[in-house]
């Protein structure tokens, strides 16, 4: 090399052999030397660092990260910012593993998202049928592989949209849900639609569905119908009616229409008749309506104790909202129905 100079080729011995004297470096040669190496290892190791660099993704910069928490909280991002359910498997506790499928599901509205998270298969059943019941699709609760929460999704949404259509009811598996979801549309259809022909079509017999079952919509706009509520329902289920004689009991109470209450028998018979008659003399504005005079129309039905109350407290009812007048809710000595008939008497004048 130019770095360093040999002194001699060699030299002959007396036996005409080549002696080679070792070759030495001066300080400045070592020195040189020892320089460029260790600048070719730096060098090296930059390059491999770099390269290095490029070469980590997010997702192996979080699983690089040494303390749990704080790498299951990367995880959590990364799956939320990429919309990736299955990052979601690689958080170590099964909390948040589950919080953060339910999260990236959510907001994409996707169940599948739930199953690709390296849940438990109840946690990912729960998961899809939340995600479902926020994203008001039926589709999304049919995709659930679950009997008992695709049922309480279907019947959930449902519920949700008042029972308007009934289309879905057969896809319930629960069979009691699936009844009555079927029977709640019958029964608020012959309510809203006023049509006693929707009656006929729930069960005549006991043991039907429970009356705050099909009263619950009804019970939501019975403020501004002025209709007889959900208030209604612990007094009236000791009648043990039938759904198609309460339903007919109900509409002739709205109507004022007694003729319906021949569908209906024994005490709901009475106060059938009471109210539908009632709801008759309220349409007429010339009439004195008086506690005296309801509380007699009510007694001369055979009723007493909680029904003839509920009786002559919905009478008042009706006549408030017939004749736009507030002043009959004063006469009403139940608090939550007196509140209801003040907003229906309010919102039948607009």
């Amino acid at each position: 090399m130019a770095w360093f100079r040999r002194k001699k080729e060699g030299k002959e011995v007396a036996d005409g052999s080549v002696h080679r004297e070792r070759i030495t470096l001066s300080h400045r040669d070592r020195v040189l030397i020892t320089v460029f190496g260790i600048g070719a290892l730096v060098i090296i190791a930059l390059v491999l660092s770099v390269l290095n660099a490029r070469a980590v993704t997010p997702l192996q910069g979080c699983g690089r990260i040494l303390l749990s928490a704080q790498r299951d909280a990367c995880y959590v991002q990364l799956a939320n910012s990429t919309d990736n359910a299955s990052v979601c498997s690689l958080v170590g506790t099964e909390q948040q593993r589950s919080a953060c499928a339910v999260g990236v599901a959510m907001k994409e509205n996707n169940v599948s998202a739930c199953y690709e998270a390296g849940m438990t298969q109840a946690d990912a059943a729960s998961c899809a049928a939340e995600t479902a019941q926020s994203s008001g699709s039926f589709s999304a609760c049919l995709e659930l592989n679950n009997d008992t929460y695709k049922s309480s999704c279907i019947y959930g949404l449902e519920q949700k949209y008042s029972f308007a259509d009934a289309s879905y009811c057969n896809d319930i598996p629960n069979s009691a849900e699936s009844s009555y979801c079927q029977n709640t549309y019958y029964y608020n259809k012959a309510l809203n639609s006023l049509n006693a022909t929707y009656c006929s079509m729930l069960p005549n017999t006991p043991n039907g569905t429970p009356l705050y079952v099909l009263m619950q919509v009804q019970a939501m706009n019975a403020s501004s119908t002025g209709s007889l509520s959900y208030l209604e329902a612990n007094p009236l289920a000791t009648l043990n009616a039938t759904d198609s004689a309460m339903c007919y009991y109900q509409l002739a109470a709205r109507t004022g229409n007694p003729q319906l209450c021949v569908y209906t028998s024994g005490a709901l018979n009475s106060l059938c008749l009471s109210e539908s008659r009632a709801q008759i003399s309220a349409n007429y504005t010339n009439m004195t309506i008086t506690p005296a005079s309801v509380a007699s129309s009510c007694r001369l039905a055979g009723l007493n104790g909680t029904l003839l109350d509920m009786c002559e407290n919905y009478l008042f009812l009706s006549v408030a909202t017939s004749r736009h007048n507030e002043t009959y809710c004063s006469y009403i000595t139940n608090a939550s129905i007196e509140a209801t008939c003040a907003s229906a008497a309010t919102n039948s004048s607009t």
